[in-house]
């Protein structure tokens, strides 16, 4: 049950600011609407704190529960009054007070809270209902019909009763519909996950609510497999299109907090419903779990390539020092004063004699310098590629862009998953068709992508066969 601070449902505060108190001071015109209605000063005070009160809350309290401050900041208007404290004593249980409010109502122009306005309030809580699955909510918007048609607020228990009422028939509603869409063999299939098997000390009601573990290569491989077991037992999500999104998460928060023998106690269409929820949004979070397992893999892959170039660059100092050394040898050699052939003699000199290492330490040093810690990813990855593959078939990951590079990326890399050759020839049939020829083929190096233009010019799937490098 939602607290009236929770609401819109408004209250006057037990100590009010000065600034709060000024707004209860009363106009010209309803100082002359109280005098011409009332003689005495204490039905004159009476009715102006009713007044004031009223037009702040929408809704009538005891003058007792009136804050001191304001009743002193009203009588301030009201000559006569010896003490505004006697003098509304005794209204509350009179009949005058009765009279006094229906003076209030017909100066404001509201009615009273009576079955026209118990109707709208309960139409505007459903209508709310089917949208909104927090009580203070539906409040909210019968609160705010019933200010707009110039009705009475009722006391805040009523509007509790008519939001919660209001919301169990919608939800029983959407039950039915979610119980009604799913087919024959979903519904048993959902009805077995509360089954316990012979010899089994917990249901697969309690698997489906399985948490995420460390994101370790292990866990994330079995949460692949448990992806795969809840994708099977799920009603899918078509059923879901006809309820609002805030319902399915509530129904499947409330199917959380059960156990099996809580489920089978339940009527068949909320069962039902509550389950197909839940299964639904384990997917999805399954789907968000196993996305952060796999970030953080690859975070962690770069952190330990990283750390393999730093260590691999400490190793090349003295060989990255040696040719630094011949090149400047190099260079003087090329700067001397003998003639050109003595010059190229020495260069030869210098370069020939080691000329294979000398190549290789540039190539080592080019490799990391151009890429960076790319190149020592590929140790790393060759234990996790079936993996991270496995999750690519998975989870299918879209673009929240009109580049749609990447996603042929990935569907290039799955289409040839299994390929084990040392080069894959891809094109499209109209390619194959006409045969290889000089401009049907050509050599992409290995870190060339089919959706690049980098590397290896343009790529036309419509036009090109290509040779390429796993």
């Amino acid at each position: 049950m939602p607290l009236v601070s929770d609401t819109a449902y408004p209250r006057l505060e037990p100590a009010p600011s000065p600034a709060e108190v000024v707004r209860f001071t009363p106009t010209l015109a309803e100082i002359a609407f109280v005098h011409r209605r009332t003689r005495q000063p204490g039905p004159r005070l009476a009715l102006l704190v009713l007044l004031k009160t009223f037009q702040r809350l929408g809704y009538f309290i005891p003058l007792g529960q009136v804050p001191t401050p304001v009743v002193e900041h009203v009588a301030i208007h009201v000559p006569g009054l010896a003490s505004p404290g006697a003098a509304l004593a005794g209204y509350e249980t009179s009949t005058y007070r009765s009279r006094l409010t229906g003076l209030v109502r017909d100066f404001v122009g509201v009615s009273a809270f009576g079955r026209r306005a118990h109707h709208v309030a309960q139409a505007a809580s459903v209508e709310a209902a089917h949208a909104c699955e927090d009580v203070a909510d539906i409040i909210n918007a019968a609160i705010e019909e019933l200010v707009r048609q110039r009705f009475e607020l009722p006391a805040f228990g009523t509007l509790v009763k008519l939001a919660t009422a209001a919301r169990a028939t919608v939800n029983r509603g959407y039950h039915r519909r979610i119980a009604d869409a799913l087919p024959v063999g979903v519904r048993q299939r959902l009805n077995a996950l509360l089954v316990l098997p012979p010899g089994q000390a917990r249901t697969a009601w309690d698997r489906v609510k399985t948490e995420p573990k460390r994101p370790t290569p292990r866990n994330m491989r079995d949460f692949l497999r448990h992806l795969d077991w809840l994708r099977a037992q799920g009603a899918g999500t078509a059923v879901f299109t006809i309820i609002p999104t805030a319902k399915a998460r509530s129904f499947a928060a409330e199917a959380r907090t059960l156990t099996a023998n809580g489920m089978a106690e339940m009527v068949e269409p909320k069962r039902l419903a509550l389950m197909a929820a839940l299964l639904q949004g384990q997917i999805a979070r399954t789907l968000d779990d196993l996305a952060d397992m796999f970030v953080r893999q690859m975070q962690r892959m770069h952190a330990r390539a990283k750390e393999a170039l730093a260590v691999h660059q400490l190793q090349q100092l003295e060989h990255t020092g040696g040719l630094i050394a011949l090149l400047r040898a190099t260079v003087l050699a090329c700067r001397g004063d003998e003639p050109p052939e003595q010059r190229l003699a020495a260069v030869e000199t210098l370069l020939l004699p080691d000329a294979d290492a000398i190549l290789e330490r540039c190539a080592a040093y080019a490799t990391t310098t151009d890429h960076g810690h790319i190149p020592f990813l590929s140790r790393l990855y060759r234990g996790h590629r079936r993996m991270f593959l496995n999750f690519l078939v998975a989870v299918l990951l879209v673009s929240t862009s009109q580049d749609r590079t990447l996603e042929q990326a990935i569907a290039f890399l799955l289409k040839h998953r299994a390929a084990r050759s040392l080069t894959l020839r891809v094109g499209d049939e109209d390619a194959e068709a006409q045969g290889p020829g000089p401009e049907a083929r050509r050599s992409v190096p290995a870190s060339t992508c089919p959706s690049c233009r980098h590397r290896g010019g343009r790529w036309s799937p419509a036009r090109r066969a290509v040779t390429r490098r796993r």
